[in-house]
C-alpha cells in the first residue's frame, strides 16, 4: 500500500511547454491559476482544468505523475496539491486564513519609470490579499499613478499618504513626475497552510 499524504507545487509554466510533477495519489486540485490549463496523469489523458477544479478517484486509483500543459500564448503559473484525501477548499469562510506580510526597505522610483507587481503565487504564498503603497515624498507635486492589468487607472498616492488595494491583480506603479520619488511597497499574502 502506498504511503499517505500529499505535495503542493507552485510553478510558473512557460507559454506552449508542460511541466511534469512526480507524485503519487489518487486526487489532485488546481488551488490557484493564472488561466485555464490542461492536466493529466500516467492513467488519464489531458483535460481542461480551471482555478479550484479538481478530480478524487476511488482509492484503487493511483496515479504516479501528473503533467500540466499550458496551450496558451503566455505564461501561467499555477498551485497544484496532489496526493491522497480530498483537498478542503475553506477559501469561503467568513475568517481569513494565515496570512504573510511582505514588505520593502524605502526604494526611489526614477522619473519615467514604474513598477510591475504581478500577484502571481510563489512558494507558500498561494494568492496575494492586498498591496500597501506607501509615497514618502514631501514634496507637493510628486504624485505616485496605479494602474491595473487592463492599464486603467485604479488611484494615485499623494505625497505622505498610503494606499491600500486588496488586490490579488496585477499592479503597475508609475512615476509621471520631473524627479525621482521615495516610496515603500508591501504585500499580504495568503498562505497555503
Amino acid at each position: 500500500m502506498s504511503s499517505k499524504g500529499y505535495q503542493v507545487f507552485t510553478k510558473l509554466i512557460l507559454a506552449g511547454t508542460n511541466q511534469t510533477f512526480d507524485v503519487q495519489g489518487h486526487a489532485f486540485f488546481l488551488i490557484r491559476t493564472t488561466n485555464t490549463v490542461e492536466i493529466k496523469t500516467n492513467k488519464t489523458g489531458f483535460s481542461e482544468f480551471k482555478e479550484k477544479q479538481g478530480i478524487t478517484a476511488d482509492e484503487g486509483f493511483i496515479f504516479n505523475q501528473i503533467e500540466v500543459r499550458n496551450n496558451n500564448a503566455f505564461d501561467v503559473t499555477v498551485v497544484l496539491w496532489a496526493g491522497f484525501g480530498d483537498f478542503k477548499d475553506v477559501s469561503a469562510f467568513l475568517f481569513d486564513a494565515r496570512t504573510n506580510l511582505i514588505g520593502t526597505n524605502e526604494t526611489s522610483l526614477a522619473s519615467g519609470s514604474e513598477l510591475d507587481y504581478d500577484g502571481n503565487p510563489f512558494d507558500e504564498n498561494i494568492q496575494r490579499k492586498e498591496i500597501i503603497i506607501t509615497n514618502n515624498s514631501v514634496t507637493a507635486g510628486e504624485v505616485l499613478t496605479i494602474r491595473d492589468s487592463a492599464d486603467n487607472v485604479v488611484g494615485t498616492v499623494q505625497p505622505g499618504f498610503t494606499l491600500s488595494l486588496q488586490t490579488s491583480d496585477h499592479v503597475n506603479i508609475i512615476n509621471n513626475t520631473a524627479g525621482a520619488i521615495a516610496m515603500n511597497v508591501s504585500e499580504v499574502w495568503y498562505l497555503i497552510n
